[in-house]
């Protein structure tokens, strides 16, 4: 069990990787699309393991890596780009340089 700081500390670590990883909330959302993406945000956390690791491994998964470039299709607007894959926990990330968004999320 950890203390009220240490929680706090983990808590501000996993926004700041869900940010990297474009599940922030927008000003503009209406009160459903808060509450969806809040569930959706949970269940990524649970599956990628972040509820269970200690400070430490959170801010190794936010200490930055060497990029690889890739052709890719992204995700979200289904095009192919070529991305700068960034090694992310156990896997890589990386962003859309047309949309915007999480283009590519894997190992």
């Amino acid at each position: 069990m950890c203390d009220v700081s240490e929680f706090k500390e983990k808590s501000d670590l996993i926004n700041e990787l869900l940010t990297k990883m474009d599940l922030n909330f927008e000003d503009d959302m209406t009160r459903e699309e808060r509450e969806n993406l809040d569930v959706e945000r949970q269940m990524f956390v649970l599956r990628a393991g972040w509820n269970n690791m200690s400070v430490a491994e959170l801010k190794e998964l936010l200490t930055p890596k060497p990029a690889v470039m890739e052709k890719i299709i992204c995700l979200f607007c289904k095009k192919e780009v070529e991305v700068k894959l960034i090694s992310y926990g156990d896997g890589r990330i990386a962003t859309c340089p047309k949309c915007g968004k999480l283009a590519y999320n894997g190992k």
